[in-house]
């Protein structure tokens, strides 16, 4: 996620990975803006992390084409692929074969000044679900939900 001004650059802020399964429900709050009330422009990306290590299978490819290019060392008389081309082949082996990560949902919305003043007044109320929230994903790739809260601090 990031958050930028006009102005002032993008301020990342990474969540890290997270395990989860259908149902599951994962908490977890981080201040992505402070400061004065102004337009701001929020972005999200989400990517699946597939089977823990995402470079885990490009490696695996590698080893076997490197071999293979060994092999035809052999029988070239030391005729090979490059390494560029077997680095490319490795990931788009593993690409193709759906093992690397995938974009889940991305999105950026400007939030204006106007709106995040009316979140921060409606939060003085109560502790809502959340003041807005967005639906990334898809069928296929797992639905997820983010929740956004505006606090006057």
């Amino acid at each position: 996620m990031g958050v930028s001004t006009s102005g002032e650059a993008q301020t990342p802020y990474e969540t890290g990975v997270f395990s989860v399964d259908k149902g599951d429900v994962i908490r977890a709050a981080a201040r992505l803006y402070s400061g004065p009330a102004r337009d701001v422009i929020l972005a999200a990306v989400m990517r699946e992390n597939d089977e823990g290590d995402p470079h885990a299978f490009a490696g695996a490819f590698k080893s076997i084409l490197e071999m293979g290019n060994a092999a035809l060392a052999t029988q070239t008389g030391g005729v090979t692929v490059p390494g560029e081309v077997v680095n490319l082949l490795s990931n788009k082996l593993s690409e193709l074969t759906g093992a690397g990560d995938d974009d889940v949902g991305r999105r950026a919305d400007l939030l204006t000044r106007d709106f995040l003043i009316q979140m921060a007044n409606r939060s003085e109320g109560g502790d809502p679900v959340s003041d807005f929230d967005w639906g990334l994903g898809r069928k296929g790739e797992g639905r997820y939900a983010l929740f956004f809260f505006v606090r006057k601090i």
